[in-house]
C-alpha cells in the first residue's frame, strides 16, 4: 500500500467537509465523488438504522439531500484525528442551520459525527460515516451524578453582501480573522476575533447568490467594549471610519462614554468605555442599585 502523507489526508477531510455542507444545500453529488464504491462502506445517519454498501449509501445520500434547499451554514469543530499509511478517521462535531425544501422553513442542530477513510488507488477515499444528534454532554454521567451545567454565549454571526469591504472595516475595528470555512460555490463563513479574545466572537456569513444583505427591523446591534474610547474614535477617524460624537450616560459607578458606528451593509455597532472598576460587560450589580 502507498505512504499517504498527513498533508493529503487533511485536504481528503477538508474536501469531505465542503461536500457535507453542499449536501446540506441539497446537492448530494460532491460528497458522492468521495466514497469508496466497494461493498463494505457503511452510512448510519440521525435518521435512524445504516446502510451498507455503496448502492444503499448512494441512496441515503439522496435521500438526506431531498429533504434541504439552498442557503444554509455548517460549522466544523474536530476532536480527534488519526492517519496512519492507508487508514485514517476523524471525530468532529458538525452544528448546521439549513433551510428545508418545499418552503417547510429552516432546521438547526449538532451533530456528532465519526468518519473513516482509506487509501484506494492511490487517493483517500471516504469508506463509513456515522453522524448521531448531539443532545448533552455526559447524559450518563449525569444521570448517577447530577451537575450544574455551564453555558455561555458564544459569537453573534451575520451574514455580509461584500466579503472583502466587510473584512476591510472589521480589520480596521481592530478584529483579526482566526480561520474559514469554505462552503463551496463561493459561500464561506469567517470567524473573527480581537486582540485580547482567544475564541471566535463574531462570525461573517457570505453567500452571493442570496444577494443584497437587508437588515429589517430584527438586528439591533453589536457592542464592543473598549479600555480609552477617545483614542479609539480618534484612530478610527484617522482610518477612514465614521464613528459618532461620544455620548456621557451616568451611572452608579461614574459615567459611561459609548459612540456609534455603522459597518458596510449597515449593521450598528457601539463602542462602549466602562467607568473605572466596572466588570467586563453588565452584570446584575448594574440593575440592583
Amino acid at each position: 500500500m502507498s505512504e499517504s502523507p498527513d498533508s493529503d489526508f487533511g485536504r481528503a477531510v477538508e474536501r469531505t467537509r465542503r461536500a457535507v455542507a453542499a449536501l446540506l444545500q441539497g446537492d448530494p453529488e460532491p460528497e458522492k465523488e468521495l466514497w469508496s464504491r466497494r461493498d463494505d462502506v457503511t452510512l448510519a445517519n440521525p435518521f435512524g438504522g445504516y446502510r451498507l454498501g455503496w448502492p444503499e449509501v448512494e441512496a441515503g445520500l439522496d435521500l438526506a439531500a431531498d429533504g434541504f434547499a439552498s442557503g444554509g451554514t455548517c460549522v466544523f469543530e474536530e476532536i480527534s484525528r488519526v492517519a496512519g499509511t492507508d487508514q485514517g478517521f476523524v471525530f468532529e462535531m458538525e452544528r448546521f442551520e439549513s433551510t428545508l425544501s418545499e418552503g417547510r422553513g429552516v432546521a438547526s442542530g449538532a451533530l456528532r459525527v465519526v468518519m473513516i477513510f482509506r487509501v484506494e488507488d492511490g487517493e483517500w477515499k471516504l469508506v463509513h460515516r456515522q453522524a448521531d444528534t448531539l443532545t448533552e454532554f455526559g447524559a450518563h454521567d449525569d444521570a448517577i451524578h447530577p451537575t450544574v451545567r455551564r453555558m455561555r454565549t458564544l459569537h453573534t454571526a451575520y451574514r455580509v453582501t461584500d466579503l472583502n469591504a466587510s473584512l476591510g472595516f472589521y480589520a480596521t475595528l481592530g478584529y483579526s480573522e482566526l480561520g474559514r470555512v469554505d462552503l463551496g460555490d463561493g459561500n464561506s463563513l469567517t470567524m473573527l476575533s480581537l486582540p485580547d479574545e482567544d475564541v471566535v466572537t463574531l462570525e461573517l456569513a457570505h453567500r452571493p447568490a442570496d444577494g443584497q444583505v437587508e437588515i429589517g427591523t430584527g438586528f439591533s446591534h453589536l457592542v464592543v467594549q473598549v479600555d480609552d474610547i477617545a483614542a479609539t474614535v480618534e484612530a478610527l477617524t484617522r482610518a477612514g471610519l465614521r464613528p459618532g460624537p461620544l455620548e456621557e450616560h451616568e451611572g452608579p459607578d461614574g459615567p459611561t462614554t459609548t459612540s456609534w458606528l455603522t459597518d458596510p451593509d449597515g449593521y450598528r455597532i457601539e463602542l462602549v468605555q466602562w467607568p473605572p472598576g466596572h466588570a467586563d460587560g453588565l452584570c446584575r450589580a448594574d440593575f440592583a442599585r
